[in-house]
């Protein structure tokens, strides 16, 4: 089993490990994540991250993940959806305030 580490660019949380390809919300929604979760499907906005590091590529948004950004989000670029993303590899998040 491969697995990838995921790292927040916050105070007070440890780097949390997955296996490669699974569901970000099946690996952050615990009390070791700073990252919240409300709908866990896309629409809330609520688990809205930055990646400021990946060690290689992610998969593009897809059309309904870039319109609730849109909605949600409307001043930010360049955020995602952790509750629609696979970790797919190494990455640091950093949760939206």
């Amino acid at each position: 089993m491969k697995t990838v580490t995921i790292s927040f660019a916050c105070d007070g949380y440890e780097p949390l490990d997955a296996e490669l390809g699974t569901w970000l919300n099946l690996v952050l929604d615990h009390p070791g994540s700073p990252v919240a979760f409300g709908c866990r499907s896309g629409l809330c906005g609520t688990c809205a991250v930055e990646v400021l590091e990946s060690s290689g590529p992610l998969e593009s948004p897809d059309e309904g993940e870039r319109e609730t950004l849109d909605v949600v989000w409307p001043d930010r670029q360049g955020l995602r959806l952790a509750c629609v993303m696979r970790a797919q590899s190494d990455m640091t998040l950093k949760p939206v305030d």
